[in-house]
């Protein structure tokens, strides 16, 4: 198995739209000799929302319990009107997802989460790297998602872990909850 890791120079730009590349040949006919030749397809980044994991079974929580939470009280940010909440995990808690990388190479990932009173600060690791970013979910009201950009790393194919663990809070927050929205994982390009 290849090794795995963040990707030296890569940089997050919120600007480029990276694409997953997929080759298709084309042949030709071309005054009696066939000719090939390679075509690449663009196709947009991945989105997985949070609370499809648990009913595929791509969640494993160590300290507190996790459910899909409905966010339409909260008004229209959240994509699927829900987000994955993760309730009572005290510091030291771990929540491991699992997230399909469909082909070896380079992957932005990036992760929505909520800001609430009551929510906690959080540690991560994609595919068992840590991740240098780290996030604070207090606010004084329920805020819509936040983006946290976790870096590019070169994956392999198949099931890899995005890890989250909560690692305390803000002094004025009241616990140490959760809520995570998306996923979103896009091809690092060429």
């Amino acid at each position: 198995m290849a090794a795995s890791g963040p990707v030296a120079g890569a940089a997050a730009d919120e600007r480029a739209q990276p694409v997953e590349m997929r080759r298709v040949t084309e042949a030709r006919a071309s005054k009696g000799a066939l000719q090939l030749r390679h075509l690449n397809f663009a196709l947009a980044p991945i989105r997985i929302e949070a609370e499809t994991l648990l009913e595929r079974g791509a969640a494993r929580v160590a300290g507190g319990s996790v459910f899909a939470q409905p966010m339409s009280g909260f008004g229209p940010h959240w994509s699927g009107g829900a987000q994955l909440f993760w309730r009572d995990p005290e510091p030291g808690a771990t929540l491991d997802l699992q997230i399909d990388v469909p082909q070896d190479g380079a992957w932005r990932v990036a992760i929505a989460l909520t800001r609430a009173p009551d929510y906690g600060a959080l540690a991560f690791e994609v595919d068992q790297h840590p991740v240098r970013t780290g996030f604070d979910g207090y606010a004084a009201g329920v805020e819509a998602p936040f983006v946290v950009e976790l870096g590019t790393f070169a994956m392999q194919r198949g099931a890899r872990p995005l890890s989250l663990m909560v690692n305390g809070r803000n002094p004025a927050a009241s616990a140490h909850f959760v809520g995570i929205d998306h996923i979103l994982l896009s091809p690092a390009g060429d």
